[in-house]
């Protein structure tokens, strides 16, 4: 289970940017797109994380963890910037649910978590 971390939250709706910091790195999620909007799967079908019985903070605490441990074993993000190409995708389960999310690192250290979404 992942560390009880606190948010700071801007904007509202669609347009909602989390922000927390864990071991001395800051995370940046947009929410508002990931958890607030439903995604369409390559197969057709739409997913809509609002109908899980998740909450944000459940899901994004679990990203936080997951991240740390990829970088605990010698990964790394990629950084926006002239050079970048796409985002880092990786997928996750919280509570039995398969969750998918996509990460890149900000110029400034922080690490930005653009989407996430269901992959049922």
């Amino acid at each position: 289970m992942a560390e009880k971390l606190s948010f700071i939250s801007k904007g509202t709706g669609n347009s909602l940017i989390r922000y927390t910091e864990a071991s001395g790195i800051r995370f940046q999620f947009k929410t508002g797109h990931s958890f607030y909007c439903p995604h369409r799967t390559n197969d057709g079908r739409n997913t809509d994380l609002r109908n899980s019985g998740l909450t944000t903070d459940e899901i994004e605490a679990e990203i936080v963890a997951d991240i740390h441990l990829f970088l605990d074993s010698g990964g790394s993000l990629p950084m926006l910037g002239r050079e970048f190409l796409q985002p880092m995708q990786r997928e996750i389960y919280v509570k039995a649910h398969r969750i998918a999310y996509r990460a890149v690192e900000l110029p400034d250290g922080a690490i930005s978590v653009g989407t996430y979404f269901a992959m049922w």
